[in-house]
């Protein structure tokens, strides 16, 4: 959905921060970045498709295990990245 047609109401499909961004953008009409929002559903439909959840998960605990302050640097590199990238629509 491109930012120039969402609106706050769509929080539930968009979630807060692309209605917020919507928002900001057609209501009061301050600068924002051209670009679009992917539906929550979308999003979901992605990441089951090509079952990302787990791996995701597994990172993500591997990451906060080794990080016991989130204002240390990560040494996980671009693991994340890399699955979505590979990924398939």
């Amino acid at each position: 959905v491109s930012y120039g047609q969402v609106t706050g109401d769509m929080i539930d499909r968009l979630g807060g921060k692309n209605a917020n961004l919507g928002e900001v953008r057609n209501r009061i009409h301050l600068p924002t970045p051209e670009g679009f929002a992917i539906s929550t559903y979308a999003f979901k439909k992605f990441i089951d498709h090509n079952a990302l959840h787990g791996r995701i998960s597994g990172m993500l605990n591997w990451t906060f295990s080794r990080r016991p302050c989130a204002t240390e640097p990560c040494d996980c590199g671009n693991t994340g990245h890399d699955l979505f990238c590979r990924s398939t629509w």
